[in-house]
């Protein structure tokens, strides 16, 4: 396995996780703690992002990143159900917070090119976590409309999701394949590029936005 580019620093950590995990509400009672546990994918992507850039990358315990976390969704107007945001709602929430919080970013939506690698290898480069969303594909057959996830150690498939924003943080090749390192649900996983590239081609939205390019005001 060999690493192209990833994070400089160490990523964002609840305890030993990889990132934040948004399950942890379904361990807590509360009036919306469902509705973010099913659709908060979106608030951890930003959450954890601006946690990155702003050096502040360990949380002792989940209820540490639970006040992070809905810090971050009163601050974006997320509204807890399990249907989560649109990447237009997740654009918005994180030029709003790069605005209030002056990190001097500029951020904008990727709609589908032919070669978006150059964009995230680019953005690693620079320090810069790259959150993707992975459409909803609607369709009979389910393997189809899932995109595998594998153990970054073993490479083999481990599970499989859609409709869920996942947030890259490396690039690594084994053989043939080129893997982004992506965190989701608080673990390290792989995707391959080219399985998450064809995926998107399905999906009429990627013609709006399927990443966002975020860069540092010169």
């Amino acid at each position: 396995m060999k690493k192209i580019v990833s994070l400089k620093n160490e990523y964002v950590s609840v305890g030993s996780s990889f990132g934040g995990n948004q399950n942890i509400f379904g361990q807590t009672k509360g009036l919306f703690n469902r509705g973010k546990m099913l659709g908060g994918c979106g608030v951890v992507a930003i959450s954890d992002t601006v946690s990155y850039l702003k050096g502040e990358r360990h949380f002792a315990t989940n209820d540490d990143y639970r006040k992070g976390f809905n810090k971050t969704a009163r601050r974006i107007l997320f509204i807890p159900t399990r249907f989560g945001m649109t990447f237009f709602q997740e654009l918005w929430g994180m030029k709003h917070i790069s605005r209030r919080d002056s990190l001097g970013l500029k951020c904008r939506l990727v709609t589908f090119k032919k070669d978006f690698y150059p964009l995230i290898l680019n953005m690693l480069k620079d320090d810069i976590p790259v959150i993707l969303c992975i459409p909803r594909i609607y369709g009979r057959n389910k393997a189809s409309r899932s995109l595998p996830f594998y153990d970054p150690v073993t490479l083999k498939k481990v599970t499989q999701t859609q409709g869920h924003f996942v947030v890259a943080t490396g690039i690594f090749i084994e053989g043939n394949d080129v893997y982004l390192e992506i965190s989701s649900w608080g673990k390290r996983y792989f995707i391959k590029f080219e399985e998450f590239r064809a995926f998107v081609i399905k999906h009429p939205a990627s013609r709006l936005g399927f990443m966002m390019k975020i860069t540092r005001r010169r």
